[in-house]
């Protein structure tokens, strides 16, 4: 009955397209070499459109618990998890085999730095910047971090790191090793953060349904509120938009200096997280639905990736060719994707 959905399934009924088109389709049909699919409108002025069946799965990583994080750094070999029971696991990009596993260390967030070292937060610890392979260089000494730190993340220039902890968030002077800001305005806990690529500004998401965007000084510049829980905030490269994922199943694209909602990404379940590609072109939405979605930063759905389970998370790969979707069956799924191969057809169909 829906005549603008394509969806097209292997021998085995696993989905391996699924997009929307925005106008009805009169007739679709395969490419002579199966690699395509055909659609012509009965819009006479829109093109007959060729939509690569581009997405696939390269590998699988396991897990044994639900996997809560994934970080894939653009200077590194290696793919980083974190998995509910609070381990970190190291993988070869190349070969997508396991590098190491330190288990059982409450770690419960990572990010990368360029000079190759990470940082973990832990349950109830301090912060720890750890070398490539997970060892431990040092801590961050501070009181006011010795507790349940939820997130830890690098600003490009390493100058700061934003931590997060139960209703509060910190700014961490990297070179002066001390605390030097505490962003606190939240009303419950505080679910993630990120840093604009200018380091000019800081944004926090929380369970009070508000997402909060802070100067470099510390100051609240704008509170955004939803209906729910905001799970996860990103900053697009510019710094002039702020994606939000919220527990309401949708996630939404502001612009945050007019406090305006510019499109809403819909799932039919909670969404867990949404993410702007590396260049601003993409984003990402997960969501308990199982659905893995892939829109235009105008807010275009380009297709939507079928799971399993629920998923908990999606990250680009650096050069944007593939999604890491992390599932709650402790699976992380690499699809290709290629999103520049189709993006100009989809765009033609819009326009």
């Amino acid at each position: 009955a829906d005549f603008s959905k394509i969806v097209c399934l292997d021998i085995h009924d696993n989905i391996v397209l699924e997009t929307e088109t925005n106008k009805d389709i009169r007739f679709v049909s395969f490419s002579e070499d199966g690699t395509s699919i055909l659609t012509q409108f009965y819009d006479p002025l829109l093109p007959i459109l060729k939509w690569p069946l581009l997405q696939g799965q390269v590998f699988s990583l396991g897990h044994k618990n639900p996997v809560l994080q994934i970080l894939w750094p653009e200077n590194s070999n290696k793919i980083f998890t974190i998995d509910q029971n609070n381990s970190l696991f190291l993988w070869d990009q190349q070969n997508n085999m396991l590098i190491k596993e330190i288990p059982n260390q409450e770690i419960n967030s990572i990010d990368y730095s360029t000079d190759n070292n990470i940082i973990t937060t832990n349950g109830f610890g301090i912060p720890t910047i750890r070398d490539a392979y997970g060892s431990v260089l040092y801590s961050l000494d501070h009181p006011a971090l010795n507790g349940d730190n939820h997130l830890a993340k690098f600003s490009n220039s390493q100058k700061w790191i934003l931590i997060t902890q139960e209703k509060l968030a910190f700014l961490w002077d990297v070179g002066n090793k001390l605390l030097a800001i505490t962003l606190s305005g939240h009303a419950d806990d505080v679910t993630h953060a990120d840093i604009s690529d200018n380091e000019q500004y800081f944004a926090t998401s929380s369970k009070d349904k508000t997402a909060k965007v802070w100067s470099a000084s510390g100051e609240i510049l704008v509170s955004l509120a939803h209906d729910a829980e905001v799970a996860s905030v990103d900053f697009s490269p510019d710094g002039k938009l702020l994606l939000t994922a919220s527990f309401n199943g949708i996630a939404q694209i502001w612009d945050w200096k007019r406090e305006n909602v510019l499109y809403s990404l819909r799932h039919s379940d909670l969404v867990n997280a949404a993410y702007f590609s590396p260049s601003g072109k993409w984003i990402v939405s997960a969501s308990n639905d199982r659905y893995a979605k892939l829109w235009t930063a105008n807010g275009k759905l380009i297709s939507s990736f079928k799971m399993p389970d629920l998923v908990q998370e999606a990250i680009f790969s650096p050069d944007e060719k593939y999604l890491l979707v992390a599932l709650n069956n402790g699976q992380v799924k690499k699809l290709l994707i290629n999103p520049n191969d189709i993006i100009k057809l989809i765009d033609e169909s819009y326009n």
